[in-house]
């Protein structure tokens, strides 16, 4: 068997000769296809189990694993990169985004600063995503979607009320859950532009606090969460600096996801026009 990932005209198959294996990887990103050829099977990526475990092969270099979620964790990675290495014109950035009326609001930060917890938030409150993790910037400083399951804190989920205990490749041996935000909100369906763009701390404070920065702040702050895989930082400038015109940039420390999430998405509707036909999520 094999699966198909297809992001626009990008696509990375794998070989699987595990039908259950084969449906779990497919769930891994939107839209991915499970086909069952009699030949032309691929031969670069392939993923299987045998007596020592589970096996990932990428041409000849095999790793093996002791459990599904570690499994899938690696096929998500190399299928990402291989995914965003075929989009190499556009600037990835470290970051989440969602869909409003008044455009795209994004978070950056730091590992662990919560931009996957804010971006739950978001699907939760039935906000298409650009992303949980990684989004992509074109050349005009439209905002693009990198749609794929969301890696999140059981105590995240818990509470929205979902139980981690019924996600997705769930082991309790794991500290994270996967989430579909095609369950919620769903994904972003056009590119946008952009409305707020926040570089988020936790500090377990009781209020949301913002502090606007300049755009050669906000320029600073968005090349820093530039990513390999696309454009280089110098390349990406012009772009970024078109993502900016127009668009807040802001510091936020917080307690709260949810609370911040909620706030952002204020602040980005405070005195701004809404495009009532602009992206809305599939």
């Amino acid at each position: 068997m094999k699966v198909c990932f297809a992001l626009e005209n990008a696509v990375v198959e794998i070989g699987l000769s595990d039908r259950d294996l084969a449906t779990g990887v497919a769930k891994l990103f939107p839209e991915a296809r499970l086909d069952d050829p009699s030949e032309d099977m691929p031969d670069r990526l392939e993923v299987g189990s045998n007596d020592e475990g589970f096996y990932f092969r990428i041409e000849d270099a095999v790793t093996v694993f002791d459990s599904v979620p570690d499994l899938m964790a690696a096929v998500e990675f190399a299928i990402a990169n291989e995914l965003l290495e075929q989009h190499g014109s556009f600037t990835h950035m470290h970051a989440a985004g969602a869909w409003t009326p008044h455009g795209a609001v994004i978070v950056t930060g730091a590992a662990g600063a919560g931009k996957s917890s804010c971006a739950l938030a978001w699907s939760m409150a039935g906000l298409p995503l650009f992303g949980d993790d990684l989004i992509r910037v074109d050349s005009a400083g439209l905002v693009a979607v990198f749609p794929r399951l969301m890696k999140v804190h059981p105590d995240r989920l818990a509470e929205f009320g979902f139980a981690a205990a019924d996600t997705l490749f769930w082991d309790a041996d794991h500290g994270e859950a996967w989430f579909d935000p095609e369950e919620e909100g769903g994904w972003v369906d056009q590119k946008s532009r952009a409305a707020i763009v926040a570089q988020i701390e936790y500090d377990g404070g009781d209020n949301v606090r913002l502090t606007e920065v300049d755009e050669a702040e906000g320029l600073r702050i968005l090349l820093d969460s530039v990513q390999s895989a696309g454009l280089p930082k110098e390349t990406s400038v012009d772009g970024l600096i078109k993502l900016l015109r127009g668009t807040r940039v802001l510091r936020v420390r917080y307690g709260s996801s949810r609370e911040m999430a909620s706030r952002l998405v204020q602040v980005a509707a405070e005195g701004a026009p809404s495009f009532e036909n602009g992206p809305r999520g599939s």
